[in-house]
This record gives structure tokens, C-alpha cells and sequence, in this order.
């Protein structure tokens, strides 16, 4: 969702040479906050994968059925 209304944003933005004239020094500040904000979420789904592969991967090791890990 967060995506999408950025990616409307950024057209509207990029489409209107005044808009650009006129906010390019509040566009670039919430660009690089949106940017870092997106950028901390995708670590913590990263983090998230490889947390549940390590559960995965010691519940194999401790003899958890197939069916019982996923």
C-alpha cells in the first residue's frame, strides 16, 4: 500500500515542471525518508526469513517430523 501511494506520488510529482520548481527541497527530504523507512522494513523481513529458516533448521535437527516444521 505504502508502495503504491509513493509510486502516485512520485508520477504526480515528476509530471508537474512547477511542482518540481517549487517542492524540490521537501521532495528529496521525504524521498530519502521514505527510501531509509523502506529500506529498515526490508531488514526486518530479512531478519524475520532467516530467524524462521534457523527454526526450520533446528527443528530438522531435532528430529521434527517434515509435516511439523512448516
Amino acid at each position: 500500500m505504502a508502495q503504491r501511494e509513493y509510486r502516485l506520488r512520485a508520477a504526480a510529482f515528476y509530471a508537474d515542471a512547477g511542482a518540481r520548481l517549487r517542492n524540490q527541497g521537501s521532495w528529496d527530504k521525504e524521498d530519502a525518508q521514505y527510501k531509509q523507512q523502506l529500506a529498515q522494513k526490508q531488514k526486518a523481513v530479512d531478519d524475520a526469513k532467516k530467524a524462521l529458516d534457523d527454526m526450520k533448521e533446528l527443528g530438522r535437527k531435532s528430529g521434527v517430523p517434515p509435516r511439523d516444521r512448516e
